[in-house]
């Protein structure tokens, strides 16, 4: 399990279930805060952070906090986050049937194969915390969350989750837009990329010809012209990275745009 993707599923269980971060008080007015407390306050700082050196779009934002809901539910199921909430029906079956185990034993009567069974399965009911099973059901989910996170990140929001050392004071390289992902390729054909998919398909239909003549006129200009043919060409290719660009999701551009913008200059 790779340590930074984990580290950011930890993250976003700080925003959807801490009480500091949603603005409740920890410790009680005029009470000294335990060292228990303090601790927790400071991992909460080290991921506030680490949320802040990402620069999360507000796309990836949405999609990592659907992913960490659902963990999160699973998690408490299963008795992992929180305490399994046991029905008070098995808990009263179970008082009767130690009652009636306990009277046998003072009777000095023996206990029937039929008690014993009803006695482990009524142990499992209301047992709150998490079979064997069950934790290795939760570490193989977390992993396929993992990969589903994986996929949302950038490539230099995943270097910045695996170099990321905690501190309760950021360093200034920390919301260095060259190491982070939203910031990452603001160049001129990811800005053209950008307008293309913007465009409704009538109006793209419309303009296309317009953007990408212009485009290739520009690099002309400083680079000498094309033969005919070979701009044809050229033509062509940008022609299928600008329509490849408009049938991806939000996320999938921000993350695949530094290698669009790669096949531009390959190409031109």
């Amino acid at each position: 399990m790779k340590k930074g993707l984990f580290y950011l599923m930890v993250l976003v269980f700080v925003f959807l279930g801490n009480p500091i971060l949603r603005g409740e008080q920890d410790c009680e007015e005029g009470q000294k805060c335990s060292k228990k407390k303090v601790r927790k306050i400071k991992k909460e700082i080290n991921l506030l952070n680490l949320m802040n050196g990402l620069n999360l779009s507000a796309d990836q934002i949405k999609e990592l906090l659907k992913l960490a809901k659902d963990l999160k539910a699973l998690g408490e199921e299963m008795g992992i986050l929180k305490k399994k909430e046991i029905s008070k029906e098995a808990q009263n079956k179970k008082l009767q049937l130690l009652k009636e185990i306990q009277e046998r034993i003072l009777q000095g009567q023996e206990i029937p194969i039929r008690l014993r069974k009803e006695l482990i399965s009524l142990q499992r009911q209301t047992n709150p915390y998490p079979t064997r099973e069950e934790k290795r059901k939760f570490l193989k989910y977390i992993k396929e969350m993992e990969e589903k996170a994986s996929k949302i990140l950038t490539k230099s929001q995943k270097e910045v989750l695996a170099t990321y050392k905690p501190c309760l004071i950021p360093p200034k390289n920390l919301k260095d837009p060259v190491r982070i992902g939203q910031a990452e390729v603001d160049g001129k054909y990811y800005k053209i990329l950008k307008k293309l998919r913007k465009l409704p398909n009538w109006k793209y239909d419309f303009l296309e010809e317009a953007i990408l003549d212009e485009l290739i006129e520009k690099y002309e200009f400083h680079h000498g012209k094309y033969e005919k043919k070979e701009r044809k060409k050229i033509f062509s290719k940008l022609q299928e990275i600008a329509l490849k660009t408009r049938k991806l999701t939000d996320v999938q551009f921000e993350i695949q745009k530094s290698k669009l913008e790669k096949e531009i200059k390959q190409v031109l």
